[in-house]
């Protein structure tokens, strides 16, 4: 078997399904203890934190995959030999080409 590679695009569908779910549990549930039937209460309770936890889930990833683009910004690559150099490296350390 193979591992399949989870592209940038899937896990940003992901994300958008979480928040669009989460969203619609948690305002669902919050109606529901206002306007509902006494009791049916405890079920709009379990709806809305349902749904809290996947908002938490979506915004966790947002924040983890902000950190990673970050990051992936502050790697270079040498025009001549290729090797990584860091944002702040004036010359690269494997061939000495001065980097822009």
């Amino acid at each position: 078997m193979t591992k399949r590679n989870k592209s940038k695009f899937d896990r940003i569908t992901w994300i958008v399904t979480e928040l669009i779910i989460g969203f619609a549990a948690a305002g669902y549930g919050v109606y529901g203890l206002f306007k509902g039937l006494p009791e049916q209460k405890i079920v709009h309770i379990i709806i809305s934190s349902i749904g809290g936890v996947l908002l938490l889930l979506a915004f966790s990833q947002i924040l983890i995959l902000r950190v990673k683009k970050k990051r992936i910004k502050e790697i270079k690559h040498c025009p001549k030999c290729g090797v990584e150099v860091q944002k702040g490296d004036e010359h690269c350390r494997k061939c000495g080409e001065k980097l822009n």
